[in-house]
């Protein structure tokens, strides 16, 4: 029996989707939706600060725009600040699993051309001790 062979493609991720995406919001919807959510967090705040120093009767929705409009603004810089850090970690992380995936595929043909060309016979077995590999020069 001989070895499978190694595939020339990595397998990434597991098989699955790339995590990245799934961690940082690709719509424009969900994006307005976290922003807005930002913006409305900020308001509230802002509105109880206002309401406890000034009074509840004196706060307009004039006063409240600012407020609004920098939590808009802070949770899209935010959004944006993570979606850049993100990406680039896993542009980092494709690079070091290719350089790395490169070094094993070497590796391993070193190791097979060694082993085709030694004197040495070796086998591998399974975990209930039966024999799954010979070397080929034996045969």
């Amino acid at each position: 029996m001989e070895s499978p062979p190694v595939s020339n493609e990595p397998a990434r991720h597991g098989g699955q989707s790339d995590p990245r995406k799934a961690l940082v919001p690709r719509s424009k919807n969900l994006t307005f939706l976290i922003c807005t959510g930002g913006g409305l967090a900020l308001l509230s705040i802002a509105s109880i600060v206002q309401g406890l120093s000034f009074g509840f009767a004196n706060i307009t929705w004039y006063s409240l725009s600012a407020p609004f409009a920098l939590g808009v603004g802070g949770t899209y810089l935010v959004l944006y600040l993570i979606r850049k850090k993100l990406l680039d970690l896993g542009r980092k992380l494709d690079l070091e699993f290719t350089q790395r995936t490169r070094e094993l595929r070497n590796s391993e043909e070193r190791f097979q051309h060694y082993a085709e060309v030694s004197s040495d016979w070796f086998w591998e077995t399974d975990t209930e001790n039966r024999f799954v590999f010979f070397s080929s020069h034996l045969f």
